[in-house]
């Protein structure tokens, strides 16, 4: 192409002249017009830090921009810059608490790594935390094995272990009545003791109780032949005689004097009502009556009293123990031998109960706790019942229960 440098006139012709042609490193800054030539310019160059964002084209310059910086501590660069391209950064990854832990730390070209925390095998526990810091991934262990003497007392957790404890062991003296588990401890339970009327019928093992038996009870007419054993019954045999059994008509004197019960008096409260509970503890240690024993009672302190005679409660020992303990307490001095005074005068007597002197025995039981107030009156009262006795085929029995301490009037009574 060529543009007309001088026009045509009169005198010559016009002129025409090639367009400049722009070089590779050039562009056309100025295009050509009929009459003009066009301008060539040199290209931009775009040096660092800045890289080519527009390239040239044959009428344009090429376009320079300033490579992009990344940021201090949240990129890094992810791609190099080139002569036309620009820095790529990228965001700096951020772990996941709990979730990931940093294998790598981030730099100026590479992003920080994060791995996924170790997860605890269920036969581990956790020891030590995911992401405790930033650099830690999770710590397992074993749980611990409950061998097999000993039995899980608590459970594992994700972080704790499984607590483990010995198993009871029973002594000789104790059974296993219940069987341990994995998560439950061996029970032992006391093995039963035999009472002294008992024997083995079933001995022990390890996990089960022995078996106690009470002795045979030899029924009216056989008596106990060979006596039982830890591990044998007793053996009962037929009685072969009869016992000539010397009939007793029982009298009991009971003292309700004020020394007994009142503190003033050196009583202590409640001495009266457990002498009576043990004259009775006292009769039921007795075999049964069937007509062999007879029995009365008389109070005495400044006065004396028959309760009840011989004959009012008979054989019938409930109601005899049910009137014992009935007895009134009356106070006052002690006066003994008017206990026996009623006794001679009034219990004595058929009327009364009294079955004699011949072939029944006469015994007196006095429940006191000092010395008479008068003895020389309970001498001659205890001389005038020996009297009624003599020449008698049987004799007449005193005992002394003291309450406190009546060792004077046992020399009194003559015992």
């Amino acid at each position: 192409g060529q543009y007309e440098a001088i026009p045509c006139e009169d005198d010559h012709d016009q002129t025409c002249v090639a367009l400049t042609t722009c070089g590779a490193a050039e562009y056309a800054s100025v295009m050509a017009t009929p009459t003009t030539d066009r301008t060539c310019s040199a290209l931009r160059q775009c040096a660092a830090p800045f890289f080519t964002s527009v390239e040239a084209t044959a009428t344009s310059d090429r376009q320079c921009q300033l490579v992009t910086p990344c940021g201090t501590s949240t990129e890094f660069e992810f791609s190099a810059p080139t002569p036309s391209t620009d820095r790529d950064c990228r965001t700096i990854s951020t772990c996941r608490v709990g979730l990931e832990y940093e294998t790598a730390p981030p730099d100026a070209t590479s992003d920080r790594v994060c791995t996924g925390c170790t997860v605890c095998a269920t036969s581990e526990f956790e020891i030590g935390r995911c992401s405790a810091t930033p650099t830690s991934d999770r710590l397992c262990t074993p749980l611990s094995v409950c061998n097999g003497t000993a039995f899980e007392s608590r459970a594992p957790t994700a972080t704790t272990d499984r607590t483990c404890l010995g198993q009871t062991v029973c002594t000789s003296t104790e059974y296993e009545s219940t069987a341990p588990t994995a998560t439950s401890d061996r029970t032992c339970v006391s093995l039963t003791q035999c009472a002294s009327n008992q024997f083995i019928t079933l001995n022990e093992t390890s996990q089960t109780d022995r078996q106690c038996t009470n002795f045979s009870t030899c029924s009216t007419g056989r008596f106990t032949s060979v006596p039982g054993t830890l591990y044998t019954d007793s053996q009962c045999t037929d009685c072969t005689s009869t016992c000539d059994i010397t009939p007793i008509d029982l009298v009991f004197f009971v003292d309700g004097s004020a020394s007994v019960d009142i503190p003033q008096y050196g009583g202590q409260p409640g001495n009266y009502q457990r002498g009576l509970q043990f004259l009775v503890d006292f009769l039921d240690q007795l075999p049964s009556f069937t007509d062999i024993i007879r029995v009365s009672a008389v109070t005495f302190s400044s006065t004396a009293e028959v309760q009840f005679d011989f004959a009012t409660h008979g054989e019938n020992r409930s109601d005899i123990n049910d009137a014992l303990l009935s007895l009134p307490y009356q106070g006052g001095s002690t006066r003994t031998h008017l206990a026996f005074r009623v006794l001679r005068t009034q219990l004595l007597q058929p009327s009364s109960g009294f079955r004699g002197f011949d072939n029944v025995k006469l015994v007196v039981v006095a429940l006191t706790d000092g010395q008479s107030t008068d003895p020389v009156q309970l001498q001659r009262e205890i001389s005038l019942l020996d009297s009624m006795a003599a020449g008698a085929t049987t004799t007449i029995e005193r005992y002394v229960l003291g309450v406190g301490t009546p060792e004077a009037f046992l020399a009194e009574m003559r015992v």
